[in-house]
C-alpha cells in the first residue's frame, strides 16, 4: 500500500479533479454549454448533403445548411441535432453538432436574415456509410460567441 501526495493541492480534492484530460475537460465544457439557456433563435430552412472527394482520394459527404435567424438578436452560435438516413429511410447515425459559430471579428446572422454554408465548407459526416438524406433541427442558438 502507498500514499499519493500531490504537492500544492487541496488535500480534500483528488488529483483527478485538478488534472482533467483534455477530452474530458472539453466534454464537461460542452455539457455546461448545453445547459445554458438559449438567448437567440434560428431555424434550418434547407439541409442537404454534398458529396466530395477527400485529398486522400476517398469519397465522403458533408452537411450543408441554410439557416434563418428567427429572433430579435444576432445569432453567433447554432447547435443542431443531425440524423442521417440510408435510401431505405433507416437511421445511420444521430448526433448533436455546432453547425454555425463565429468569432467577434466575423459577421453574425442578423434578425430575419439567412446564412448558407459556403461552397468550400460543410460539416463532414462522422460515418463512412453513404447517406441518402439528412434531417437537421436546431437544438440551441445564442448571440454569444461560440
Amino acid at each position: 500500500m502507498f500514499t499519493l501526495l500531490a504537492v500544492g493541492c487541496d488535500p480534500l480534492t483528488s488529483v483527478e479533479d485538478t488534472q482533467l484530460p483534455p477530452r474530458r475537460a472539453a466534454k464537461l465544457e460542452k455539457e455546461e454549454h448545453e445547459q445554458e439557456e438559449a438567448d437567440a433563435s434560428a431555424e434550418v430552412v434547407l439541409a442537404g448533403i454534398r458529396n466530395f472527394v477527400k485529398s486522400n482520394g476517398f469519397e465522403a459527404q458533408k452537411l450543408v445548411v441554410t439557416l434563418r435567424n428567427t429572433g430579435d438578436v444576432p445569432v453567433r452560435t447554432v447547435d443542431a441535432n443531425i440524423t442521417t438516413r440510408d435510401s431505405g429511410g433507416s437511421i445511420i447515425q444521430t448526433w448533436n453538432y455546432t453547425i454555425y459559430a463565429v468569432s467577434k471579428a466575423e459577421s453574425e446572422i442578423l434578425p430575419n436574415k439567412l446564412w448558407r454554408t459556403p461552397k468550400s465548407k460543410g460539416h463532414v459526416f462522422p460515418h463512412m456509410e453513404q447517406a441518402d438524406s439528412v434531417d437537421v433541427t436546431v437544438s440551441y442558438a445564442s448571440s454569444k460567441q461560440g
